[in-house]
């Protein structure tokens, strides 16, 4: 390592090799910031290959990874007593009544969700190095208290929140039942308690790092989620179906029952092509999935969460990638976005978001915006004169206004973010 380097460390409880979006944007800064003079040491906790639950893992020892650009501590980590009774089979009354009862104790103490076996960590790693740069990446939110307590242990520490997505300034907390209100305002007090301390916070759109710098007084930067590179797959699509694929976890803002009408409308009508829809780790409720195969009949089909690699290889089969915009929410970027745009899949959105979505999309020349009957089937004709030649596609992408969201200019963004505060602060 050179001797101008500087160490931070970065706890993030998602970390390869687990099977969670999450897991994309600390990997590759964890691989990436060494371009900018910061070796980072990532503190996880123990994960199995394609872990997609928070269970515990197989693994029960710690270990310690080294690499030339960083290096990486898993630590032995259990859930907070979760685990066995989701496995168990228990009610779901009790499993939510256990579930609430964590989320109000985690406000209070560093035990609940594990908390200080990863501020032990970051505790003997900055005595013995003298490291004085932290990330706490989100979420879950409460590791932002390992922050807190830091900076009380060491005053020169610079410590910033990774937020990812909103916390308690999200809107949606406003129709909440009086339960969830109840947590919703002990979260609220504990981030606006925990954040007084940091140094700064990071989140992926503007519009999110406004509402929560009003929320917490604090500066914050926008880092954008964004893609690696624009590297195209192989695809061999199928000449008998448009297929379109909505790959991750849908929310009940997605406008999923607007979007199947009009599929079901233009497979009525269409002679030649029908759409065929993919369902990939959405996490639909099963008598939803019954009710859409019978509206789509054989046009629709569900597959659990897989493997990154088994994913790369159906989008291969694909013809575009369908984002479901949210409703009422602004800022919102969705990491499938990226994910189709690395990879060559056009893109298709399900209603025009008005805001971050249709801005890319525009400003990259990457898909199409679908509000009616009408934009589908221009959008669909675009596809199908696709299917002779995907070149087309690749060839209209304006790659010079998309280089403004790739995760290499958005990484060097955040770098000089981190190195100017931490000057100023020596000074």
């Amino acid at each position: 390592m050179n001797k101008e380097t500087t160490k931070i460390i970065i706890v993030s409880y998602y970390f390869d090799p687990a099977n969670f979006v999450a897991v994309e944007r600390i990997k590759y800064w964890a691989e990436n910031f060494h371009q900018h003079g910061i070796f980072p040491i990532i503190i996880t906790r123990n994960w199995d290959e394609n872990q997609s639950d928070i269970f515990n893992s197989k693994k029960s020892e710690k270990i310690h990874l080294k690499f030339p650009t960083h290096e990486v501590i898993y630590l032995p980590v259990r859930e907070f007593g979760m685990g066995p009774f989701y496995q168990a089979g228990i009610g779901i009354l009790v499993r939510k009544m256990l579930s609430a009862f964590k989320l109000i104790l985690e406000n209070f103490s560093l035990k609940i969700h594990r908390n200080d076996y990863f501020f032990q960590e970051c505790h003997e790693l900055m005595k013995q190095c003298g490291i004085r740069t932290v990330i706490i990446s989100g979420a879950p939110f409460h590791h932002f208290q390992i922050g807190y307590q830091l900076k009380k242990k060491f005053k020169n520490l610079n410590w910033y929140a990774d937020y990812r997505d909103e916390w308690s300034s999200h809107k949606q907390f406003k129709s909440l039942g009086i339960f969830a209100k109840i947590i919703y305002r002990l979260n609220k007090h504990s981030e606006k308690k925990w954040l007084s301390n940091a140094e700064g916070f990071i989140t992926v759109s503007e519009e999110w790092r406004k509402a929560i710098a009003q929320l917490i007084k604090i500066n914050g930067i926008t880092i954008k989620n964004g893609f690696t590179t624009c590297k195209p797959l192989d695809r061999k699509v199928e000449n008998n179906y448009i297929n379109l694929i909505f790959a991750g976890r849908r929310y009940p803002q997605q406008p999923l029952q607007k979007m199947i009408e009009l599929v079901k409308n233009f497979n009525s009508k269409s002679t030649k092509y029908n759409i065929k829809l993919n369902f990939i780790g959405s996490q639909l409720p099963k008598n939803y999935e019954h009710q859409l195969i019978k509206d789509l009949s054989s046009n629709i089909d569900f597959k659990d969460r897989i493997p990154k690699e088994e994913l790369l290889e159906i989008y291969k089969k694909m013809d575009a990638g369908i984002i479901l915009s949210f409703e009422g929410k602004k800022g919102w970027y969705p990491v499938k976005v990226f994910d189709y745009f690395t990879h060559g899949l056009p893109i298709i959105l399900f209603f025009n978001d008005q805001n971050v979505i249709e801005r890319f999309i525009n400003d990259s020349k990457s898909g199409f915006i679908v509000d009616n009957e009408f934009d589908l089937e221009i959008a669909l004709e675009k596809l199908i004169k696709m299917k002779a030649d995907a070149q087309v596609f690749i060839n209209q992408i304006d790659h010079e206004k998309a280089k403004e969201y790739s995760r290499g200019e958005q990484l060097k963004k955040l770098s000089t973010f981190i190195q100017t505060n931490n000057t100023s602060n020596n000074q």
